[in-house]
């Protein structure tokens, strides 16, 4: 299974595996559409994101600290999950795309994307930072030190 993570034979092929069989290059344009055209929701999403951890640390200031050593071993062991497979399926583009276009030429905006599932996966990256967003709820419902900070630079 591991070794279906890992590109083959040619510099953008892999091995689709499970969902990834079904995508096409207009999914990947779905979600980088969807990306643009809400844009100005990150401001309102990273509000509401400071604005509820602040309720909810006042919230617990009188209660005992919540018990989620389970669910918070099942989220982390989620976002590994996730987060190892991702890399698994874009770090060869990455390292393939520094060493032949350099830092800049890769990451610059007006590069198309060649590889469906390296696009698909750089685009649900970005969209597991709100999802990890949920963190810090674990880290207030448990009443642990937290510095605010952590959870807004990332």
């Amino acid at each position: 299974m591991i070794r279906n993570l890992i590109p083959l034979n040619s510099s953008t092929g892999y091995t689709p595996i499970l969902f990834e069989k079904h995508l096409e290059a207009a999914d990947v344009n779905r979600l980088s559409g969807f990306f643009s055209d809400n844009v100005e929701k990150v401001y309102w999403t990273c509000a509401a994101y400071v604005v509820t951890i602040h309720a909810v640390k006042h919230y617990m200031k009188d209660k005992e600290p919540l018990k989620l050593k389970k669910l918070l071993i099942v989220w982390n062991a989620i976002l590994a999950v996730f987060s190892i497979w991702g890399t698994c399926r874009v770090s060869h583009n990455l390292f393939t795309g520094i060493m032949s276009r350099g830092v800049d030429g890769y990451f610059q905006c007006n590069y198309t994307e060649q590889d469906i599932l390296v696009g698909f996966w750089k685009r649900l990256f970005g969209l597991s930072k709100v999802i990890e967003l949920g963190d810090t709820l674990f880290i207030v419902f448990r009443k642990s030190n937290y510095r605010f900070y952590t959870g807004t630079t990332t």
